[in-house]
């Protein structure tokens, strides 16, 4: 859905650090300073964000969001605000596929996991995980107790025309942290020896065991290692995909939103995506007024 986001901020630096983060996190959103984007049709609809120590209601519309309700803009209560306004909250509030894709340190992105992924497990009755990287990022908690070498083994069994979607499950083990999952590779980087291809392959089967429907089953893929091609031609698989950064990159020039251009072109308007950082809750340094 295109969409218009107009922000009213006299404080021309204030200004650009926001809607830069806007357009990270929406980025098929037009940013506007004004209206007259919305005029020419360029857009479905329009949000607006004001700064409420600057502007009254009666300039913006009672709709529109203030930033200072709390007495700093905080970006991730905007995100969320944006999205209720979109009405695309429910939409993936419970997403059965879910793609992450990150470039956080391994322990950053493992307590990310940890807490925004815990209702993937909790709406469904398996919940699959499958790590796409290098078998050296594999965090310990998900060596299980199969032998070495299982997701080798999927990951070849998979291609195979007899292979069935609901036998994936005998290649996973519940890890510590309740999802289901299976073992390290034979080789850090038998992923990538076996090609964006195969990954590809073993996705859509996870997808027709979820669209099964004899169990509820859901699936959170996290990826690292891939080139930007790659992960276009896995990401339009996905309910859901979102890219991980860290919170010390969040005023640094690093191509996201090229990324992201790229990402968004292969997908259909039913996935969902969206820019994470490992600490939204940390201040900007440059920015003493703005939480990002």
């Amino acid at each position: 859905m295109a969409f218009t986001i107009i922000v009213f901020e006299k404080d021309r630096y204030l200004k650009r650090l926001i809607e830069s983060r806007l357009s990270r996190s929406f980025p098929d959103a037009y940013i506007s300073g004004g209206k007259e984007r919305v005029e020419a049709g360029l857009s479905e609809c329009a949000i607006t964000l004001y700064d409420d120590r600057q502007f009254g209601e009666d300039e913006v519309g009672h709709e529109a969001i203030p930033l200072f309700t709390e007495g700093c803009i905080d970006c991730r209560r905007l995100e969320d605000q944006i999205l209720d306004i979109l009405d695309t909250k429910d939409r993936v509030s419970d997403p059965a596929m879910c793609l992450l894709i990150s470039f956080a340190y391994m322990d950053e992105r493992e307590d990310y996991i940890r807490k925004e992924y815990s209702s993937l497990k909790d709406c469904h009755d398996v919940c699959i995980r499958l790590d796409l990287m290098s078998g050296i990022r594999m965090p310990s908690p998900l060596t299980t107790g199969l032998s070495a070498g299982s997701l080798t083994d999927l990951l070849r069994s998979c291609s195979d025309p007899s292979f069935d979607s609901e036998d994936i499950m005998g290649y996973l083990n519940h890890d510590s942290n309740g999802f289901m999952t299976t073992g390290k590779p034979d080789s850090p980087d038998d992923v990538f020896d076996f090609g964006i291809e195969t990954s590809a392959t073993l996705i859509k089967k996870v997808r027709e065991l979820v669209n099964l429907n004899s169990i509820s089953v859901s699936c959170l893929v996290v990826t690292e290692g891939f080139t930007v091609k790659d992960l276009s031609f896995i990401a339009g698989l996905f309910d859901r995909v979102e890219v991980l950064l860290p919170s010390r990159l969040c005023e640094e020039k690093n191509n996201i939103e090229e990324v992201l251009g790229n990402i968004s072109r292969h997908i259909t308007g039913d996935t969902f995506i969206k820019v994470r950082y490992c600490d939204e809750s940390k201040e900007s340094g440059k920015g003493e007024h703005i939480r990002v």
